[in-house]
């Protein structure tokens, strides 16, 4: 799709710039400042609801300091948005109505579906969950899998959710 857009602004000269999107991951290593990483990690999700595409989706957390990592991301979520169901306290989902996903679902059909997952695949719930379609509000959550990493990376999950994984070792790459 991306060269399509390139090829039909080149024939007019048309300046343009491509979005592409990622899941954005987030890796924590054993010597990160965990507070510090969890308080961004849980600012950049939750930032216009994740309903973005710098939004990070995942984090790789090295498995030393996973709990401690984890207990700063419930911290730091609680402290951003105490009650995420308060009036102005946060953003709403978009794309209801008419604007409903390939799976005949809107967003927020299609995110209480996701948020009833959890658990059926031996993921556990960190914190969040909650969520109110009549004001098309969702809970910051956090989902954990402390056996193995199964990252949804055929879909986005354009939501207040994110998936969080052990990381052990951490690939060399990380200490360049």
């Amino acid at each position: 799709m991306g060269r399509i857009v390139a090829q039909r602004a080149a024939a007019k000269l048309t300046p343009y710039t491509l979005e592409l999107g990622g899941k954005n991951p987030v890796f924590v290593t054993a010597s990160a400042d965990l507070s510090l990483a969890a308080k961004q990690c849980v600012w950049a999700r939750n930032l216009n609801c994740g309903q973005q595409c710098i939004s990070p989706e995942y984090v790789l957390c090295h498995r030393s300091v996973l709990d401690e990592f984890t207990n700063q991301l419930r911290r730091w979520t609680k402290e951003m948005l105490p009650d995420p169901f308060a009036q102005g306290a946060m953003g709403r989902l978009v794309g209801g109505g008419s604007a409903v996903s390939n799976s005949g679902r809107d967003a927020m059909g299609r995110v209480a579906a996701l948020l009833g997952k959890i658990g059926t695949r031996g993921e556990t719930l960190v914190c969040g969950g909650g969520f109110n379609a009549a004001q098309r509000a969702v809970e910051p959550t956090v989902a954990g899998d402390r056996v193995r990493v199964r990252v949804p990376l055929k879909i986005s999950l354009w939501c207040m959710f994110t998936c969080m994984y052990p990381l052990s070792p951490c690939p060399p790459v990380l200490y360049m």
